[in-house]
C-alpha cells in the first residue's frame, strides 16, 4: 500500500477517558500506519480523575509510538493542544479527541489530495493559514503552522 508521507505525529487530548482510550489508541495505530512510514501519538492526560493517566502511561510502554504529557489540572482542549504542540516531533501534526469526533480513515481519502496538481498542498502550508473544503466528503480541513485540523 501507497504510503502518503514521511510522517505525521497526532496530538490526542484525553479528560476522562479510562473507558475508551486503549481502544482509541489501537484504531489510530492502525490508521496512521495506513499512511505514513513514520508516526507519533501524544495522548495529553489533561488532569484526569480516573485511570486515564495510567492507561496512556501503559499504552506508552507497549508501543514506542506512543508518547504521554500529563497536565496535574485540567486546563481544557486548547491547552491540551498547545502542550501537544510544544512536544511534536514530526512535520505535520494532527489532532483528534480519544473520543473520535473524526474518522482517521478519512486520511487515505484526504492525503492524496496533497499530490494532486491545483490542489491541497500540505508542504505549502507552513505559517498560513489554510481551508479546505471537500464537498465529496463533507469536510473541512484547516491547516495552520502545520497543524490539520478536521471539521464537519
Amino acid at each position: 500500500m501507497k504510503k502518503f508521507l514521511k510522517s505525521i505525529s497526532l496530538i490526542v487530548p484525553a479528560f476522562n477517558e479510562e473507558e475508551i482510550l486503549e481502544e482509541t489508541i489501537e484504531i489510530f495505530r492502525e490508521n496512521l500506519s495506513s499512511v505514513c512510514d513514520e508516526y507519533e501519538i501524544i495522548i495529553i492526560d489533561d488532569g484526569s480523575t480516573d485511570r486515564t493517566g495510567e492507561i496512556a502511561n501503559q499504552l506508552a510502554e507497549r508501543h514506542k509510538s506512543v508518547r504521554v504529557m500529563h497536565h496535574f489540572t485540567n486546563k481544557g482542549a486548547g491547552a491540551a493542544l498547545l502542550t501537544g504542540l510544544r512536544v511534536a516531533r514530526n512535520g505535520l501534526v494532527l489532532t483528534n479527541c480519544a473520543d473520535r469526533p473524526f474518522d482517521l480513515k478519512d486520511l487515505k481519502d484526504i492525503l492524496p489530495l496533497s499530490t494532486q496538481e491545483g490542489s491541497l498542498n500540505i508542504q505549502s502550508c507552513e505559517r498560513q493559514l489554510l481551508i479546505v473544503r471537500i464537498l465529496t466528503l463533507n469536510l473541512s480541513l484547516y491547516i495552520y503552522k502545520n497543524t490539520l485540523f478536521f471539521s464537519t
